[in-house]
């Protein structure tokens, strides 16, 4: 058994992230599922759809047992509390979270060891650039386009201080500006 503690907007930075990526439609129902997994003072959560995998690092405290950990779960509503941490107990087919008054009891996900070894997909060589950008504007740019995979956008980066062009393929006059930031 495992314990340990985090913040409750954390675990709600997780979910909000995550659950763009979770491969609903995905024949592998451990892709229905965040994969968590704890250790030194960390928990990733990872999310995968066939297309994307959205990955969040927290830090939390560990109240009891110090061994690494898995665990597949789904994400749920959380309940309002008065508390800003989350004590959880991590059992074998499932976790307690305790809330306060409240206390939820979730089953754990199936198959961990069918989850997708998603380390194997990140390249392993050096970047060829490095740009930083506010990630709203990024975010309000993207958004602006329809949602088509017969149309997909393509991004146009020139250098690091150059502004990155994102179009529509099948419509070039339909674009995008977004001005990097300085990374300090």
């Amino acid at each position: 058994m495992v314990k340990f503690r985090l913040a409750k907007a954390d675990l709600r930075y997780i979910f909000n992230i995550t659950k763009r990526s979770l491969g609903y439609a995905c024949r592998k129902e451990a892709h229905q599922y965040i994969k968590f997994t704890g250790n030194d003072g960390m928990l990733q959560a990872v999310s995968v759809d066939g297309y994307r995998v959205h990955c969040v690092s927290v830090p939390i405290t560990v109240l009891k047992g110090n061994q690494p950990f898995s665990f597949l779960l789904k994400p749920f509503a959380i309940p309002a509390m008065y508390s800003s941490f989350i004590e959880c107990t991590l059992g074998e087919k499932e976790i307690a979270f305790n809330f306060g008054e409240q206390k939820f009891i979730e089953r754990l996900g199936k198959g961990i060891d069918d989850f997708i070894d998603f380390e194997k997909v990140i390249p392993k060589k050096e970047p060829v650039e490095t740009i930083g950008f506010n990630p709203d504007y990024l975010a309000d740019a993207l958004k602006g386009f329809r949602s088509s995979s017969s149309n997909p956008v393509v991004l146009e980066i020139y250098d690091p201080c150059s502004p990155v062009i994102i179009r529509s393929r099948k419509n070039p006059e339909d674009f995008r500006l977004v001005l990097p930031t300085l990374l300090r």
